[in-house]
This record gives C-alpha cells, sequence and structure tokens, in this order.
C-alpha cells in the first residue's frame, strides 16, 4: 500500500509549519521526518527549534520526554505503570502539558503533569477513558492500585 506522500513530501510541508508555530509536540520519528535522522533525541528537538518554535518537546513513549524551551534543555523520565493500552497517552501527554502551560507554571512542572497524564492513559483500555482530575495526579505513588 502506498502512502498519501513521500517523507520528503511530508518533511517539507512540516518544516514550513514547523517555521508558523510556538509549540511543537513530537515523537521522535515525526522529528526525523521533519529534519532529518538523529540518535539522540535532544538533538531532534535542536534542529526543530531552529525553524523557529520556542518549544520543542519530543515524546519518546515508555521512556519518558526531551524538551528544549527558551533554549533550556530538559529530560523527564516516563513514570512506571502497568500498561493495559496505550491508545491515547500521547493525547493524554500533550493534554496534560498543556493544561500547565496556560496555567502558567515553569517547563518542569509541565513535564511532571504531562508524564502523569500519559501514565494514567496507559492503565485503562479506551484513548481518554483513564484520564486523572487534577487531585488524582500524585495517586500513581500509592502503593495500591489505582481503581476508577
Amino acid at each position: 500500500m502506498e502512502g498519501l506522500w513521500s517523507e520528503e513530501e511530508a518533511g517539507a510541508a512540516s518544516r514550513a509549519i514547523l517555521a508558523k508555530v510556538d509549540v511543537v509536540f513530537a515523537g521522535d520519528e515525526e522529528a526525523a521526518i521533519a529534519v532529518g535522522r538523529s540518535e539522540d533525541p535532544m538533538e531532534l528537538a535542536h534542529r526543530i527549534a531552529e525553524l523557529g518554535p520556542r518549544q520543542v518537546i519530543i515524546k519518546l513513549d515508555d521512556a519518558g520526554a526531551v524538551a528544549l524551551i527558551d533554549g533550556n534543555e530538559y529530560r523527564r523520565e516516563a513514570i512506571k505503570v502497568p500498561v493495559v493500552d496505550t491508545v491515547g497517552a500521547g493525547d493524554a501527554f500533550v493534554a496534560g502539558y498543556i493544561a500547565e502551560l496556560l496555567n502558567g507554571l515553569d517547563p518542569l512542572q509541565r513535564l511532571e503533569t504531562a508524564v502523569r497524564t500519559g501514565a494514567f492513559a496507559c492503565m485503562v483500555p479506551g484513548d481518554w477513558e483513564g484520564m486523572p482530575r487534577r487531585d488524582e495526579l500524585g495517586m500513581l505513588e500509592q502503593s495500591e492500585p489505582v481503581a476508577r
């Protein structure tokens, strides 16, 4: 089966868009399409930032995320949880980050909430059913399993 467009066409379109945005979220494979392959996800973030965005967050699945925000590098490991279904985890991560960005929190707090909301999404089947309320974000450290 042939894709809708080639990787080169997708990369060119992505670069044109990236030059016009402030905040970018990408998986490492998505980032590589736009700016070329690298074994170092932080290098991908730097390459994307050179196109214009001030905040570049590279999601690394169960390895967490790296971010380049206003020229400063950040890394956040994922929270280890029993995985039931990963559908929606990336969207939950982005939702957590954006919620804290809108609340004016610092980059480390944004990434912390992002990995927590992503972890919650992995613990239940479905794509939105695991989204936590703010008062549930600390429950991942409890010794008893989280139940809904």
